[in-house]
């Protein structure tokens, strides 16, 4: 599942994900299907039972969290919260930005939830700085605001978090437990 804010970060790193291959399909395709899920949320929302409830019902096994602080508050912790004793929990991907005091609080004394947990937070060297150069540029061509002006690539780690979220997802679905299952 994709749990993302509804503005140029959450869509971005959304957009850029829909292509991961899981289980042989696309993640686009697997959202079709019924199989994954995608959910924009906005940002200034502080009651999210609604979609905690319909997630605990769809019971994904890896949830991305495109946002900030909210996603831990609002999202994260309440869905954790009425998640059912005997199901299997699931793994959550956050971006930089959603590494806050609300996420050490809801870690501390429940190292289930820390080993659940992956995160991002690159740092940009010179040996990516054309890399970084070029997404800056893609960014600005693919996102205006009101006025068809190009909106700066460099707020919030945008680039950072999309190609660290897409590693990270592609790990996790690589991976394997003990009995050679599939983690996703």
């Amino acid at each position: 599942a994709i749990y993302y804010r509804d503005d140029p970060l959450g869509q971005g790193t959304r957009d850029g994900l829909t292509t991961l291959t899981i289980d042989g399909t696309t993640l686009s395709n697997a959202i079709n299907l019924g199989k994954a899920r995608e959910d924009a949320y906005d940002p200034s929302s502080t009651n999210n039972s609604a979609l905690v409830n319909s997630y605990v019902a769809f019971q994904p096994d890896i949830v991305v969290m495109v946002g900030t602080a909210e996603v831990i508050k609002y999202f994260m912790t309440p869905l954790e919260a009425a998640w059912p004793g005997a199901v299997a929990r699931p793994y959550y991907l956050v971006t930089d930005a959603a590494k806050v005091s609300d996420l050490l609080t809801a870690v501390t004394g429940n190292d289930d939830l820390r080993t659940r947990i992956r995160g991002t937070g690159v740092t940009t060297t010179a040996e990516s700085a054309p890399v970084y150069n070029a997404f800056q540029i893609a960014y600005g061509q693919r996102w205006k605001d009101a006025g068809g002006n190009p909106q700066p690539a460099n707020l919030s780690g945008q680039s950072t978090s999309y190609d660290a979220v897409y590693t990270i997802a592609l790990s996790l679905v690589g991976s394997t437990d003990t009995h050679g299952h599939g983690v996703a």
